[in-house]
This record gives structure tokens, C-alpha cells and sequence, in this order.
């Protein structure tokens, strides 16, 4: 395909993005809606059509897999195709964004990415994952559940310490420690959660054998880094770039002027790496609204349906960790206040389950975030 001829698909894409990952906020059910079931076939049946329109047939053959699952299994979805339907969706998510950035003319390398027979064939396993949370002792538990929430997506969460119910009361603690079974590698579990908000460092450790056949512990630990170490960083390279500049007009050879044109290309790449560092998506930030306002609402006697869109828009990371805590609160006054009891409101003539709408977009350089009950 050529670069101009990817605009429409990927805005297509980004309609189909949309209403999987609506369809992945009803997964904390118990049962899964019959209609929720009907859009993630469509989903899948369209995003299988988009793939093979582009050449990319491995990855439609994988998506038909996981389409053929989730007919199989309409009456009650398992947990694992619910997962498997979930991970197909961020996989899909990164191939998105790659061909966002390149419009690649050849989609070969591409096909391969999407790999989702791991997704089918990988073994459960139980972590001790150890995560410390810098904020205030009111916003560090709400953090801590929004960390919790954000696993519930990836893993089943056997323990927890404070626990969901402590923390909902603003318990006082230095590290936040779950254990958790989940088909996800360590390095996904933690390259995930290091990305939320307020996080400085996490720390992940096999705990159960697969299978009864021992395996060695595999540990992985994330530190966070500074902005002002990233802008410290991106200026030497900056000054680096200047350097090489200067070498260019003081060789003469051809060979050492293409190994000069080889670093800077390097450099560049560095570049657009620590650009991707700075940037978050909202659904960072809102992740954890959805159980913060089932369990609030449980709680005041009402019944609530949280609808997040746009959360694939990225923003600044320093940004989404001030807007956060206004989001939430918004959201908590909207169940408090503004939504009315399930009787009062059948008695209007209204659904006894209110609803809440969050919309993220991404207009002229700026994050527009719309909330709405």
C-alpha cells in the first residue's frame, strides 16, 4: 500500500479500537452482555477484512482464530478467551501505531507481529509482583487501586496487600504487594505497569512451578526515570548531533562520512525513543475510573455504567499526572450527586443504571478530555 492509501484504513482501525476496548470495560462482569459478545465478532470480523485487504494474512488467519473462539463460547465467555481477546487488541494497538509512524509500503515484517498463537497456547502463572507508588496518603491508595484495576485487565488477583477494601479506606503503606496469576510474561506485566501514573518502581517474581516442572525464579524490576534526566539526556544528544556536524566538514573520506551519516541516523532513532518516554495514553490515566465508580456507586445504593473512548489519544506524562486526580473527583461527584437512585430514576422513566461517558480526542495539538453523566 502506499503511505496516502493507509488514512483510510487506519481510520477505520481506530473505529474498531474503539468499540473492542468499550467492549473490554464489561469484561469485570460477572457474565458477559449477549451484545458485548456481538461487538467483539464484529470487531474481529471487520479487523480480519482490513488485515487481509492489506496483505497481511498471517494476521487475519490469527484474528479468524480468535474470532472462531469467541463463537464458540458466546453463551459464557471464558476467562482465557477473554484475555486472549484482550492482548489480540494491544497487539493490534502497537502494529497500529507502527504503521501510523511509517505508512510502510511492504506489510511482511508487519504480518509477523501480530503472532497471536502465543496468545492461545501460553501456561498460567502466578507472580509476586511488588509495586511503590509516590503521592500524598489520600491519592496513593487511589493510585494503588488504579494499579490494582489496571492488573485485573491483564491477570486474576489472588491476594493484596492493603487490601481493595483498606485501600478504599486510604490504608497507610510503603509497597503495594499483589500476587496474581495471568498467561502474560513478566516483561509485558511490568513494562504495563510502570507506565501509570505515580509508579517509581516495580518488581515482578515467578512464585508457582509450571506444570510441576520447576523453573528458576525470573525476577524483572523497572525504575522510573526523571523527566529532567530525559532532558538532560536529549540535550547531549542534541550536542552529540551539533559534534558530528562539525566532523562532516573535516573529512575527507567518503567511507568515514557514511559511518558520520550511520551515527546520526542512530542518534535520531535515540530521539524519537525518548519521545515515546515522555508520552502516555490516557488510558493510563483512566483505567481505574471504571471499578473507583462501580464500587463508589455500589456504596451509595445506585447502579453506574462508566463509557471510556479515546484512550489510545497519548498525552505528556506530566500532564496526565495532574489531570488525573480532577478526572476522578469529577467522576465521584457525577455518582454522588448528579445520578440519581435506580428508583428514583425508573420512576422518571430513565434506565435505573446511569451512565457516565469519559471522551478523550486529540484536536490541533491539543487533548480534549469530555465527561458526561
Amino acid at each position: 500500500m502506499q503511505p496516502e492509501e493507509w488514512t483510510p484504513w487506519l481510520d477505520d482501525m481506530d473505529r474498531l479500537m474503539e468499540q473492542a476496548t468499550k467492549a473490554i470495560s464489561s469484561f469485570n462482569r460477572k457474565k458477559v452482555p449477549k451484545k458485548t459478545v456481538e461487538t467483539m465478532k464484529n470487531v474481529l470480523h471487520s479487523m480480519k477484512g482490513l488485515f487481509d485487504m492489506t496483505g497481511m494474512s498471517n494476521s487475519a488467519q490469527a484474528i479468524s482464530e480468535i474470532e472462531e473462539l469467541v463463537h464458540s463460547e458466546e453463551g459464557e465467555l471464558q476467562d482465557t478467551t477473554k484475555e486472549a481477546f484482550q492482548e489480540m487488541i494491544d497487539r493490534v494497538e502497537r502494529i497500529i501505531e507502527e504503521i501510523r509512524e511509517q505508512r510502510p509500503s511492504d506489510t511482511k515484517e508487519l504480518d509477523s507481529k501480530l503472532a497471536l498463537s502465543s496468545i492461545l497456547i501460553k501456561e498460567n502463572v502466578t507472580y509476586q509482583i511488588e509495586v511503590e507508588i509516590t503521592a500524598d496518603r489520600s491519592l496513593k491508595s487511589a493510585r494503588a487501586l488504579g494499579v490494582i484495576n489496571a492488573l485485573k485487565r491483564m491477570a486474576s488477583i489472588r491476594s493484596c496487600i492493603p487490601s481493595e477494601e483498606d485501600l478504599m479506606l486510604d490504608a497507610n503503606f510503603d509497597v503495594l504487594k499483589i500476587e496474581a496469576s495471568t498467561f502474560e510474561t513478566p516483561e509485558t506485566l511490568y513494562s504495563r505497569l510502570q507506565k501509570l501514573p505515580a509508579v517509581t518502581s516495580v518488581s515482578i517474581e515467578e512464585k508457582v512451578q509450571r506444570r510441576g516442572v520447576a523453573t528458576d525464579k525470573k525476577t524483572v524490576t523497572s525504575i522510573k526515570i526523571s523527566t529532567d534526566d530525559l532532558s538532560t539526556l536529549e540535550k547531549s544528544i542534541t550536542l552529540l548531533n551539533s559534534q558530528i556536524e562539525g566532523l562532516k566538514k573535516e573529512v575527507d573520506s567518503v567511507e568515514a562520512l557514511y559511518k558520520l551519516a550511520d551515527i546520526e541516523r542512530s542518534f535520531a532513532n535515540i530521539e524519537k525513543d525518548l519521545q515515546k518516554l515522555r508520552k502516555v495514553t490516557l488510558n493510563s490515566i483512566l483505567a481505574q475510573i471504571p471499578t473507583m465508580a462501580q464500587r463508589l456507586a455500589e456504596a451509595e445504593g445506585k447502579k453506574v455504567e462508566v463509557y471510556l473512548q479515546g484512550r489510545f489519544v497519548s498525552l505528556n506524562r506530566v500532564l496526565a499526572n495532574t489531570i488525573i486526580d480532577p478526572i476522578t473527583q469529577i467522576a465521584r461527584n457525577a455518582i454522588v450527586h448528579g445520578i440519581e437512585f435506580p428508583s428514583e430514576r425508573t420512576a422518571m422513566g430513565k434506565d435505573p443504571i446511569g451512565s457516565i461517558s469519559i471522551v478523550g480526542k486529540a484536536e490541533r495539538g491539543k487533548v480534549i478530555i469530555e465527561i458526561t453523566d
